[in-house]
């Protein structure tokens, strides 16, 4: 099994309070690693990455 973390930090999960840009960057990062097939999870704390 190998874990692929890519960590890139937003102050906020919800897409209405990150700026257009922003979002557009995590929608192509999660259109690269679903292209992978590696699974994508947005997160803000480590727990979240951790706990499914």
């Amino acid at each position: 099994m190998k874990l692929y973390l890519v960590r890139e930090t937003k102050s906020t999960l919800e897409r209405d309070k990150r700026r257009e840009i922003e979002n557009r960057k995590i929608d192509c990062g999660k259109a690269h690693f679903t292209a992978l097939g590696v699974n994508f999870k947005d997160a803000s704390t480590i727990h979240e990455v951790l706990n499914p």
